[in-house]
This record gives C-alpha cells, sequence and structure tokens, in this order.
C-alpha cells in the first residue's frame, strides 16, 4: 500500500501560525527577537529558515525548537515511515493549553474514538 500525504512547506505552516494567532509578521518578530525583515524574507522564499531563525521562531510561537527544526526540514521526521505525522504538532499544542483545556482535549479525544465502537 502506498500513502500519500499533502505535504505543507515550512512558509505554509508558518502563516498558519501566524494568521491562526491574529498576528501580523511583525508580532512574531518582536515575540522572537528576530527582525521583521528576516521574517518577511523567509515567508516569501527568499531566504531559508536556518537554526537560529528557527530557534528564535520557535521561542516567539512556545514550540519546542526541534518541532520547529522538522518544519523547517533541518531535521529528519521523528518517526520514519510514520502513518500519522500530526502526533508531533498535537503534543506541542497540547503543552500550550491550561490543564483544564488539555482535559477537554482529553475528553474529546475518548468521546470521539467511543463513537467508532
Amino acid at each position: 500500500m502506498i500513502y500519500c500525504y499533502l505535504m505543507e512547506t515550512f512558509t505554509d505552516w508558518l502563516e498558519l501560525e501566524i494568521n491562526g494567532r491574529h498576528w501580523r509578521i511583525r508580532d512574531l518578530a518582536e515575540v522572537s527577537g528576530i527582525p521583521s525583515a528576516t521574517l518577511s524574507r523567509v515567508l516569501n522564499g527568499t531566504r531559508g529558515a536556518g537554526p537560529e531563525v528557527c530557534v528564535a521562531i520557535a521561542r516567539g510561537l512556545g514550540y519546542d525548537p526541534v518541532f520547529v527544526f522538522r518544519k523547517a526540514g533541518l531535521l529528519p521526521p521523528a518517526r520514519e515511515n510514520e502513518k500519522e505525522p500530526r502526533f508531533d504538532e498535537m503534543r506541542e499544542i497540547m503543552k500550550q493549553l491550561t490543564p483544564e483545556e488539555r482535559g477537554e482535549v482529553l475528553a474529546y479525544a475518548i468521546w470521539k474514538r467511543d463513537q467508532r465502537r
């Protein structure tokens, strides 16, 4: 069996992160400590996101740098041949939620699982 996934680029992912927080590029620049121009060049593809930029982006977004390195293609995926590439992303999102919010997400996941039985 051949699996095919829609691959998002680093810039697609970064734009979704910025837009999902209702931020502008300069908001991410401020919290990450890198110039807006640098982020603009990364987003328009005229500059790659190297290790220093990825660490700054991770800090600004509240992610583990390894997660952002993987998004940027600087590190290989966590597990080869992983059928569901979103587990790392879910873990990072859950770390940003309050304990009450994590409980709500877990309760929903359990409910969703039980609906399939």
